[in-house]
């Protein structure tokens, strides 16, 4: 069987054996084993986290950290790109009122896809 090219990924490189033995690229063996283990990790967290024996913060900041562990583990630092919006959208939240927060951020979309836009074109 030949050896598949790598793809240009930032990610985790450490299942390439795997992608070159089953001929997929290492993004999308990466993509599928992390799923495989958040759904392992769901069973744990379930028994373990269970809420009637830890509280929510620390249920959340492991779901936070094990998030952002996949996430870099798959996509690398362009994970950034992502954090970065999510927490802007956060802020946004946070920021204006109920009756205000959907146009803020469908504000934000906007912009974000007008500065993206002129990014491609140049």
């Amino acid at each position: 069987m030949p050896i598949m090219a790598t793809t240009a990924t930032t990610g985790s490189m450490l299942l390439q054996p795997i992608g070159n033995a089953i001929n997929l690229p290492i993004d999308q063996v990466n993509f599928v084993a992390c799923q495989l283990f958040a759904l392992l990790a769901a069973i744990w967290f379930r028994i373990y986290l269970h809420p009637s024996k830890t509280s929510t913060f620390i249920r959340h900041v492991v779901a936070t950290f094990l998030g952002l562990y996949l996430a870099l583990f798959c996509f690398g630092w362009y994970a950034i790109h992502f954090i970065i919006q999510s927490g802007i959208s956060y802020y946004i939240m946070i920021l204006a009122g109920p009756e205000s927060m959907h146009r803020m951020a469908y504000v934000k979309i906007l912009l974000q896809r007008i500065f993206a836009k002129k990014k491609c074109v140049k």
